[in-house]
C-alpha cells in the first residue's frame, strides 16, 4: 500500500488491485493541470517500490532465518516547510516490523543504520550512487515544488483549523489516560504536567492517528501514585486554540440525595402495586373461575306502583 499525504491529509493512494495511483480529494485536479503526469509518476514509483520491497523482504527473511508469520517493511519520503515557505528538511526513512531501520542523510547521500539487521541493505544501497543522487534531488527540489503547489491549491481545505477536545480518565488504581481528539492540523503538543512542571517520566504515548473525518486523535498514559493523582494535568497546545488547555481528571459527580430518595419512593410504589396485583390474581381469580353460574329467576310480577293486567 502507498499513500500521498499533505499536512496529514491523504490526497491519493496506490491501488495494488488495479496497479494505479488514484486521487482522493477534488482540489487535486488543479495540481493535475499543472503536472499532468503527476499520478503516472506516483504510479511508477509505487510499482517499483512494490517490486523492490518484495526482493528486500526475501533477503531480510533469508538472512535472519525468518519464515512464516507476517513481516512489514515500510518507507517514507517527504519534506517539510515552515510558515514562511522555507525548507526545513527532507527525509527518507525505512522501518521494519514497526521499528526504525534505515534513514537517508541528504548531505552525505549515505544510509544510516538504526538496526543491525539493516547492514546488508545499507551496503547495497550506499553502493548505488545513482539512486542516492536521485533521492537527494527529489527531496531538495521536486518534493518542495510539489508541496508548494499542493499548499497553494488546497489551502481552503488545508488551512482549516479544528480545536482538540481533551478528556482525562482514571482506571481507579494508578493509571491516568489523556485522550485528545478531533483536532486539525496534525501538529500538536500534548504532555503531562505535575505541579505546573512538565512530567515525562513513565509516560506512554500513542501516535497521532487520522479520524474518518480528516481530523486526528492521540493519547497519553501515565502511571501515578494514587495519593498524587490530583496533582497531574494533561497540557495540550494546538494551532486552533487561543490558549493551551490544562485538563485534570474529575471524579464523576454524585447523584443528589433528594433524587435518590425520589427514585426509591417511586420504585417502592411500583413494587407495592405489583405485589397487590399478584395477590389479587392468586386469591380472587380462582374463586371467580370455580364458582358455577347461577340461573337468575325471571321476574314476571309487576313492581310496586305498577298496575296488574286484568285476569
Amino acid at each position: 500500500m502507498a499513500v500521498v499525504q499533505v499536512d496529514g491529509v491523504t490526497i491519493g493512494h496506490y491501488d495494488s488491485q488495479v496497479r494505479r495511483a488514484i486521487p482522493r480529494v477534488p482540489w487535486i485536479t488543479r495540481v493535475e493541470e499543472a503536472y499532468p503526469m503527476f499520478w503516472d509518476w506516483v504510479t511508477d514509483r509505487a510499482q517499483k517500490a512494490e517490486m523492490w520491497f518484495g526482493w528486500d523482504m526475501k533477503k531480510l527473511q533469508k538472512l535472519h532465518n525468518q519464515s512464516g508469520g507476517i513481516y512489514t517493511l515500510q518507507s517514507m519520503y517527504g519534506c517539510e516547510m515552515d510558515g514562511d515557505g522555507d525548507r526545513i528538511q527532507g527525509y527518507g526513512l525505512y522501518g521494519y516490523n514497526g521499528e526504525d531501520f534505515l534513514s537517508f542523510d541528504i548531505e552525505t547521500r549515505i544510509w544510516t543504520v538504526s538496526d543491525v539487521r539493516a547492514e546488508t541493505l545499507k551496503k547495497r544501497w550506499d553502493s548505488n550512487v545513482d539512486r542516492s543522487q536521485k533521492i537527494k534531488d527529489y527531496l531538495e527540489r521536486n518534493c518542495i515544488e510539489y508541496l508548494q503547489k499542493f499548499l497553494d491549491y488546497g489551502k481552503e481545505v488545508l488551512t482549516i483549523k479544528e480545536p482538540p477536545t481533551v478528556k482525562v480518565s482514571y482506571d481507579g488504581l494508578k493509571t491516568l489516560t489523556c485522550r485528545v481528539d478531533g483536532f486539525y492540523p496534525k501538529e500538536i503538543d500534548a504532555v503531562w504536567k505535575k505541579d505546573s512542571e512538565v512530567w515525562e517520566q513513565e509516560t506512554l504515548r500513542g501516535g497521532v492517528v487520522p479520524n474518518s473525518d480528516g481530523t486526528f486523535h492521540t493519547w497519553l498514559r501515565l502511571e501515578v501514585d494514587p495519593k498524587d493523582r490530583d496533582l497531574y494535568r494533561c497540557h495540550v497546545d494546538h494551532a486552533a486554540l487561543e490558549e493551551a488547555l490544562d485538563t485534570a481528571w474529575e471524579e464523576p459527580a454524585s447523584i443528589p440525595i433528594i433524587i435518590i430518595i425520589i427514585i426509591i419512593a417511586v420504585l417502592s410504589v411500583l413494587v407495592a402495586h405489583a405485589v397487590l396485583l399478584l395477590w389479587y390474581k392468586r386469591n380472587e381469580l380462582p374463586k371467580i373461575i370455580s364458582k358455577p353460574f347461577e340461573r337468575q329467576p325471571l321476574n314476571t310480577g309487576g313492581t310496586k306502583g305498577q298496575s296488574q293486567p286484568d285476569s
